[in-house]
């Protein structure tokens, strides 16, 4: 079982001002435990999200994933 403090949601707003701040492609990291989270990334100007230990605890599947990260849906 993770530690209570992993999981809990990546920081959005930090996220969305580093990928403003430079023309690096930025992948999140730290803290997608649900659908939701990647849900709220998705409009990021990011290239992805790293989703590892949500996927080995089983939380969602790699195409549940892939899909909540697209835009548009």
């Amino acid at each position: 079982m993770c530690p209570a403090y992993l999981l809990q949601g990546p920081n959005v707003e930090a996220t969305r001002e580093m990928a403003e701040a430079t023309d690096v492609p930025i992948v999140a990291s730290g803290g997608v435990g649900t659908l939701d989270h990647l849900r709220a990334l998705r409009d990021l100007p990011i290239q992805g999200a790293i989703v590892g230990r949500a996927l080995y605890d089983g939380a969602f599947t790699i195409d549940e994933a892939l899909g909540a990260f697209e835009r548009g849906c």
